[in-house]
């Protein structure tokens, strides 16, 4: 399954703002077995992690045109949560508001099959411009502390 959206706001950016600029459009497709090689390595280039869990997970292949610029894996956690496992660009991609737009992606996804009532990921601990994003512009919380990551929620909001 394929399907087409456009970038959200950019950090600051009003509507106005946002309606000068070039639409982006990206494109998700769901992945396989066949495109874990890729997965795997861009997770380890770019966050420096290795998947052990990659089949247990749902993955989105993510595309600008005809671009391939990263990956979004998570799964259902009980009925009504999901986990992002990793979520990944490539570096060209980076920081450009793109994982807002993934997420979104993945929640309008998920509540075709069932309620969505909040988002658990981790992230990093090193990974300084990830957590000040997740926190400071999408709003979770850090609910726990691992030794090597911080767990985050963020409660979704209703459609």
């Amino acid at each position: 399954m394929e399907e087409q959206v456009t970038s959200e706001l950019q950090n600051g950016e009003n509507q106005e703002a946002a309606s000068k600029r070039k639409k982006v459009w990206l494109t998700f497709r769901e992945a396989g077995p066949q495109h874990y090689p890729y997965i795997k390595d861009l997770a380890q280039r770019e966050i420096g992690i290795t998947l052990r869990r990659l089949p247990q997970h749902k993955s989105l292949l993510i595309y600008q045109g005809r671009k391939r610029i990263g990956f979004i894996s998570y799964r259902r956690m009980g009925e009504n949560y999901l986990y992002i496992y990793v979520l990944a660009f490539e570096k060209e991609a980076q920081n450009q508001g793109f994982a807002r737009t993934a997420a979104v992606n993945m929640i309008k996804r998920e509540r075709k099959l069932g309620p969505v009532d909040g988002i658990f990921a981790r992230i990093h601990k090193t990974n300084q411009v990830a957590l000040h994003a997740a926190m400071e512009k999408y709003g979770y919380k850090v609910v726990d502390e691992l030794p090597r990551y911080y767990v985050l929620f963020l409660k979704s909001k209703s459609e």
